[in-house]
């Protein structure tokens, strides 16, 4: 490069590959490499190492005004774009500001629904802070990619004079894969959608399971259904089950330890356990 180039200015630009560019420079950056907008009004970057010589050129004047007033917009999009920039920095750090804000918000509701169970007791207290201290116990969602089984919980709940906690047991499987499920059989006999009868014959039935885990209160199963997934034979069964406790200010600790220690096992009671070791009793625990 034999010409020293900065903005604005105009130039002819002869590169490594013997090609010629004639225009106005519209930026100049790094060492010596430029954005041009030619004669033509096509804009173009040349790196430097691609630059072999430029000099300075002139144009017709009216083609030069026309480059020029080129040159003032790229140079107002740019001030602008920087703007925007710093704006969004700013909106950025506000938005950051604001999750903290709405963070703490969230905490100091919660604490403060805590401490409505020491100040007045109520049923709705009582779940509220079940709600928050399962929460905090991480025992809302139990899972196992590798084997398509969950454990969450809806919600907890307060009616009739009771803290209600609705479970969801969630098992995905590939009919074609399943050892308990004759395919052939599934697809003739189930292809009409008998969810009754698809579920009691081959979807082990967890109701004894929540039953035995939750000695101390009263379960009763909500719904079950199945559904193929996709048309690859990939099947879903959802049970949905209903667990009521008597729970209140004054014995909240210890139940909720059994609580937490219930849905813990589940982890081994149901998301860890293969379903062929339902074979022998899935028949007798189904309601259907």
């Amino acid at each position: 490069m034999t010409t020293l180039v900065k903005e604005n200015q105009m130039v002819k630009v002869t590169t490594t590959y013997n090609k010629e560019y004639k225009g106005i420079t519209l930026d100049v950056f790094g060492k010596g490499s430029i954005i041009l907008l030619t004669d033509k009004f096509e804009t173009i970057k040349i790196v430097a190492s691609e630059i072999e010589n430029v000099a300075f050129t002139r144009f017709q004047k009216e083609l030069s005004s026309m480059l020029r007033e080129v040159y003032a917009n790229y140079k107002e999009s740019q001030k602008l774009e920087k703007e925007i920039k710093k704006q969004q920095e700013m909106v950025d750090n506000m938005r950051g500001d604001l999750y903290d804000v709405k963070s703490r918000l969230k905490d100091k509701m919660n604490s403060f629904q805590e401490k409505r169970l020491d100040l007045f007791g109520t049923i709705e207290d009582v779940a509220n802070k079940l709600t928050h201290t399962l929460g905090k116990a991480k025992v809302n969602y139990l899972s196992d990619s590798s084997r398509g089984k969950a454990v969450s919980i809806n919600k907890v709940y307060a009616k009739s004079n009771k803290v209600h906690l609705s479970l969801c047991f969630t098992n995905e499987f590939n009919g074609m894969e399943n050892k308990l499920l004759d395919w052939n059989e599934y697809e003739r006999n189930f292809s009409c959608w008998d969810s009754a009868a698809f579920l009691k014959k081959y979807c082990p039935n967890v109701l004894q399971d929540v039953k035995q885990a939750f000695y101390y209160g009263t379960v009763k199963e909500e719904q079950r259904t199945w559904g193929e997934i996709d048309d690859r034979g990939k099947v879903e069964v959802e049970t949905n089950i209903a667990v009521s406790l008597n729970i209140d200010r004054d014995n909240f600790e210890s139940v909720l330890k059994q609580i937490v220690q219930s849905i813990r096992s589940f982890k081994t009671s149901y998301v860890l356990k293969n379903n062929s070791s339902y074979h022998s009793s899935y028949r007798d625990n189904s309601v259907f």
